[in-house]
């Protein structure tokens, strides 16, 4: 129903001229809408006070809902209603995307349902660093690069690579052509299965004979490469061929304690991360055994993760769940301790909503791997379905390194549950 002007005026001056649902501002020339939080086909009314100021994205995906899941816990609740919830209580903004995601039940439910991307609005644009001179130059080149960047995320392999394969470039746009070959490079890594692993292990190589004279460039190929090296070690680890597994996971070692130790390009604190990754190929491939050393070591990486930017905390809580997953003789509590830390870090992060899948998504591989460790009986329903999202959305690394998990850490499960389960595992 449409509404007079002042009316209107008035919805608009109480939502701060925003959505209030993902707290959009409002484009000039742009079709928002006055939207029914209670539906009038379930009963709600015109009155004001069951009207919300709402984008078109969020209009046109909240539909006639008025409860949706929460991805975390599975369990359906009602949709945020800002007449009587604080936005605040309910969502945050992602520090490192400036994405905006649900931090509660209500929130991250809200967030599943209405943050959707669709055609009606343009993906959030990412300030990549590399791509601030294409920003002021060539403004077509820097659309597609974010879009890429941002289908990386979203696992879309298949636009990736028939994009970058169409794309010309002018002249000796070196920097171009490498950000490009990054990309393509990356998708190989996030879809991870076996042809992909290969291949990319294969082009990785490529590229380094190709920038064989530029330091800084076969620093980066090498971080990719070590990445695809640990996945095709994982892949043999579950054929039974241990040797090639170990061959494979002492070359992503290798590599990762190299640019810890001579890159002289990488700042400290990256060198942090770098030294923890090294450290957990180490022990993984059998080169160091269990030790009060390394109970001590990851202690003290636990104690310097606060003093990191939010993006290396993200990314150091990861390294430090797998050195748990890796040693037997981790005092309990402080397995507990990073257990809350990292189911925290997944409600923050915006699993199952986000459009940063990856990091997501690798992140959750972890806490289910310490979900096995501490809880007496894990939610099998929601792991199947977790597993089947990763399956649709080509995460295969994922399932494969939990599939380990899952069988050295030899969790009861009843039958009719370990059925389900294991026709999943078994494809891997």
């Amino acid at each position: 129903m449409p509404f007079n002007e002042v009316i209107l005026l008035q919805i608009q001056m109480r939502a701060g001229f925003k959505c209030e649902y993902c707290g959009r501002k409002l484009v000039p020339n742009e079709n928002w809408e006055a939207d029914h939080i209670i539906p009038r086909s379930k009963g709600g009314s015109n009155e004001i006070q069951n009207i919300a100021y709402s984008c078109p994205r969020c209009n046109n995906n909240k539909r006639e809902y008025t409860s949706y899941f929460d991805p975390i816990t599975g369990e359906f609740v009602l949709l945020f209603n800002p007449r009587v919830m604080k936005w605040e209580d309910h969502f945050s903004k992602n520090e490192i995307t400036g994405e905006i995601i649900g931090t509660s039940k209500i929130g991250r439910a809200t967030a599943n349902l209405l943050f959707k991307y669709t055609k009606q609005v343009i993906l959030p644009e990412i300030n990549w660093p590399d791509l601030q001179d294409y920003k002021d130059s060539d403004i077509i080149i820097y659309q597609v690069i974010n879009k890429l960047r941002i289908s990386l995320f979203q696992n879309k392999y298949s636009f990736i690579q028939q994009t970058i394969d169409n794309i010309n470039i002018a002249g000796e746009d070196l920097d171009l052509k490498f950000i490009l070959e990054k990309i393509k490079l990356e998708s190989y890594y996030a879809r991870a299965s076996e042809k992909n692993i290969v291949h990319g292990i294969n082009y990785a190589n490529i590229l380094l004979r190709q920038y064989n004279d530029d330091y800084e460039r076969k620093i980066q190929i090498y971080n990719i490469l070590a990445i695809l090296l640990q996945q095709k070690s994982t892949s043999e680890l579950l054929l039974g061929n241990k040797q090639w597994g170990k061959y494979y996971l002492k070359k992503a070692y290798n590599l990762i304690l190299y640019i810890a130790q001579v890159s002289d390009v990488l700042e400290q604190k990256n060198n942090y991360i770098f030294n923890m990754e090294a450290n957990f190929r180490k022990i993984k491939w059998g080169a160091s055994k269990y030790s009060l050393n390394l109970k001590n070591d990851i202690q003290r990486y636990h104690t310097q993760l606060k003093d990191q930017s939010k993006e290396v905390q993200f990314r150091g809580l990861k390294f430090i769940a797998d050195l748990i997953l890796i040693n037997e003789k981790i005092n309990f509590t402080f397995v507990e301790k990073i257990y809350y830390e990292v189911t925290e870090h997944i409600a923050n992060s915006g699993y199952g909503n986000t459009y940063n899948i990856t990091h997501s998504v690798g992140l959750r591989r972890r806490w289910w791997g310490l979900c096995f460790i501490y809880e007496n009986s894990p939610n099998y329903e929601l792991l199947v379905k977790d597993l089947l999202y990763w399956k649709k959305i080509e995460m295969h690394n994922e399932i494969r390194e939990l599939k380990i998990w899952h069988q050295s850490i030899k969790v009861i499960i009843d039958n009719e549950k370990w059925e389900i389960l294991n026709k999943i595992f078994t494809q891997y």
